[in-house]
């Protein structure tokens, strides 16, 4: 592994002296690009075990992201806000099996799926590795050469939650939480709400007008899952919604700052609100996330989470997977199962108000009770 390390280094030192030199006389070869081939091809045999644990996600048989085996008996680990229908795993080997999505932890946006194969080839992690700022990592993938490979740009930190959306419009015609439209692409879209419905509680709890739900809303971030009520007519349903970034809002999704980010390409539609994780220059388009990352040394230290920036991936650690893997298969961490599914509900009948006499006069509160909410 020793010599394997000093060949990449070699080779990389060569690449950079010849692509300034051909910079310089103004000649440039995509080839010896950090994202060029020759470049990639330096890291071939340092990805070569992480690779045979590697594996793309389908869904309704188009790849939607990587993910890394981290059970030899069919556990497959990947981006969780990227799933959607049937999902199913590609191996090494081009072998298909259907897999079904058994854990979900919402904070690094992680899911477990599970396959009926055995015996499979598991990644192995280095949790004690803390790769430094200027450090190379590669991304695997299926292939023989690296996805991508690029240098760790920070130490490690915490990516700000940001809040999420449902992705709606107010009826400017009535106080309460009703719907006067609903944007393309977003969860309530998803979930199937119309303009006209009225959202009566969040979570359980009772929303009256819009500036309410606004609120409430805002309090949780982009994959979160509410549970709402919807009063659609003189019928009511519930139904579970994932939230969606504020980017699906007209108003959010054309500034200057979100189109700069994107000149080099999609970003990851979940791609904040991370507690703990490694950042690096490498560009990946938003299905190369899920998959494993390696250093000069092969091993294992974590997997790319999201594209977050023109030049900024994340990546959350092996010390931050591992400890999750035994709830993510116990079924602790199992994901809704009616998530944009509409449950009917009856009404609950309005409660009579209390007349003048019944009426029990209010006790004061205390100066104490009085400062909470």
């Amino acid at each position: 592994m020793r010599l394997n390390r000093l060949f990449t280094l070699a080779t990389l030192l060569v690449t950079l002296l010849a692509s300034t030199s051909l910079a310089q006389r103004g000649s440039f070869s995509p080839r010896l690009f950090k994202s060029g081939e020759t470049t990639r091809s330096a890291f071939n045999d340092l990805v070569a075990a992480a690779r045979e644990a590697t594996v793309e996600i389908l869904c309704d048989d188009k790849v939607k992201a990587l993910g890394v085996i981290v059970d030899a008996d069919g556990f497959v680990l990947t981006k969780a806000s990227e799933l959607e229908g049937q999902v199913a795993c590609k191996l090494i080997n081009g072998k298909v099996y259907d897999g079904e999505v058994i854990g979900v932890q919402h904070a690094n946006d992680l899911a477990l799926i599970k396959i009926a194969a055995k015996s499979l080839k598991a990644i192995e992690w280095d949790e004690k590795a803390k790769p430094n700022p200027g450090q190379w990592l590669a991304t695997v993938g299926r292939s023989r050469e690296p996805v991508a490979v690029g240098v760790v740009s920070t130490p490690r930190r915490a990516i700000p939650k940001q809040p999420g959306a449902l992705g709606i419009r107010r009826d400017e015609n009535d106080e309460a939480a009703k719907i006067g439209e609903v944007y393309p692409n977003s969860a309530a879209s998803e979930a199937g709400l119309q303009p006209g419905d009225i959202i009566i509680k969040v979570d359980g709890k009772e929303i009256k007008t819009f500036e309410q739900l606004a609120v409430t809303v805002r309090e949780h971030g982009p994959g979160d899952v509410l549970k709402l009520r919807v009063k659609r007519g003189n019928e009511e349903f519930e139904v579970n919604v994932e939230l969606s970034p504020m980017s699906v809002l007209p108003m959010l999704g054309n500034n200057r700052g979100a189109i700069q980010n994107t000149m080099g390409g999609k970003l990851s539609t979940r791609r904040y609100g991370f507690d703990d994780v490694i950042q690096h220059d490498t560009v990946l388009k938003p299905e190369e996330c899920g998959g494993p990352i390696v250093t000069l040394d092969g091993k294992a230290v974590g997997i790319n989470i999201a594209r977050g920036g023109r030049v900024e991936s994340y990546a959350i650690p092996a010390d931050v997977i591992v400890p999750l893997l035994a709830d993510l298969k116990s079924g602790k961490l199992a994901p809704p199962k009616d998530i944009a599914k509409h449950v009917p509900v009856k009404s609950e009948p309005e409660k009579e108000e209390p007349k003048e006499e019944d009426k029990k006069p209010e006790k004061e509160p205390t100066k104490e009770e009085s400062k909470s909410d």
